[in-house]
């Protein structure tokens, strides 16, 4: 009987374990975050999202140095990406528009030595993604959002968002030096032939990357009609110039022109532990700088009388200094900056300096608006061009 009334005391505790499990709820499955963090945009700013894959590891604060804030590379004044929770990889940061230019923003984002400061030769800002041959195997990108990148000096980018932005989405697969990763360094002798004409008095300085752009650190030294140096812990890729006598106002400069005149070279780069390099000229020694360089352009049909055309670009500090063109009788427009304009300088041309009038491409078939182009870059002392169509004067923009 004792056997009997354990039997149903049993049989009815585990009656009741199975009522309570069957009434309990099963938790419900967790939802998978999206692939792309959601973020809302903000009244007055451009929220700027960041994602760092591939090369682009991250290991000191990132910022994004632009002219929100006139170009001021303080750290104190930059601005600051934060991790997105949840998301590895991904930041963001708040910007507000500056009041020139487009009206929009444009600038970089950067990762920030070890020490905590902006390195000044800007060797940490994003960069394309290379194989060992120097070939491109990812390059910066817009994944959304109303912003466009500009081609700038030896393939770095830089980023363009626009006034009626409020969210960019972009990537980046590497920085142009990774402060992440110990670098690889050599000991690398530059030598150098030098144009005849110097003095007696006159020494050859390198400076670049090496000494921090400094003109006057590092001279070489002289041998027999070559100048030499050794330097130690010299990366690939590691960028430098020639001055002589230790100033920016004696800069190497390229072959002489038919004008008589030479026009600046772009950075030299570092590709082998020995460098043999010819100087044709150093500027007011052996050749004057070039300047006087003109630019004329031909413009759409549909401009009304109030409509002026102005260019914009690395010589006007972009936006900010944009400057009028003359109308010609023939209908183009022309101006002639005198001073010097490096060859390779990015610009564009928009109506009355505004932004929101800048220049188009063509419009396609079967469309009814038009793309923007890529900079303009400066060829020579005379640009002659031709403009397709005008946002909002001659054509809508395609968004």
């Amino acid at each position: 009987m004792k056997k009997l009334k354990f039997f149903l005391s049993a049989l009815m505790i585990s009656a009741i374990a199975f009522n309570a499990c069957k009434d309990d709820p099963k938790p419900e499955p967790e939802k998978p975050l999206p692939e792309i963090p959601e973020v809302e945009a903000v009244s007055g700013k451009i929220v700027l999202v960041l994602h760092c894959v591939n090369e682009a590891q991250v290991c000191n604060d990132l910022v994004f140095a632009g002219d929100y804030n006139g170009w001021d590379l303080a750290v104190s004044a930059l601005a600051k990406f934060e991790p997105i929770p949840e998301y590895d990889g991904w930041f963001k940061v708040e910007l507000t528009p500056s009041a020139v230019g487009n009206g929009g923003i444009e600038g970089k984002p950067n990762q920030l030595d070890s020490d905590g400061t902006f390195p000044s030769d800007w060797a940490h800002q994003w960069f394309a993604q290379t194989d060992d041959a120097g070939n491109v195997i990812n390059e910066c990108e817009i994944i959304k959002g109303d912003a466009e990148l500009d081609e700038e000096y030896n393939g770095e980018k830089k980023l363009i968002m626009f006034s009626t932005a409020d969210v960019v989405y972009i990537k980046a697969y590497a920085w142009k030096v990774n402060p992440c990763v110990p670098a690889v360094t050599y000991e690398v002798t530059f030598n150098v032939t030098v144009p005849s004409g110097l003095g007696e008095d006159d020494k050859v300085y390198i400076v670049g990357g090496m000494n921090n752009w400094t003109p006057d650190a590092t001279p070489l030294t002289k041998s027999g009609n070559n100048w030499t140096i050794t330097l130690q812990n010299i990366a690939f890729g590691t960028e430098y110039k020639y001055v002589l006598n230790g100033d920016w106002a004696w800069e190497e400069l390229g072959a002489t022109s038919e004008a008589g005149c030479a026009n600046a070279i772009a950075n030299r780069s570092v590709t082998d532990r020995t460098m043999n390099d010819a100087i044709p000229n150093f500027r007011d020694v052996t050749a004057e700088r070039c300047s006087n360089v003109t630019f004329e352009v031909t413009v759409p049909e549909g401009l009304g009388e109030d409509h002026i055309v102005y260019i914009a670009g690395g010589m006007t500090a972009w936006g900010e200094n944009a400057q009028p063109l003359e109308k010609q009788e023939d209908g183009t427009w022309k101006i002639t900056f005198e001073d010097f304009i490096p060859t390779g300088t990015p610009y564009k041309y928009l109506i009355n300096g505004d932004w929101d009038h800048e220049e188009l491409a063509a419009i396609e078939e079967g469309a009814d608006c038009a793309n923007t182009i890529s900079n303009r870059t400066t060829t020579g002392a005379t640009n002659n061009d031709t403009v397709e169509n005008f946002r909002g004067i001659t054509a809508e923009r395609c968004e």
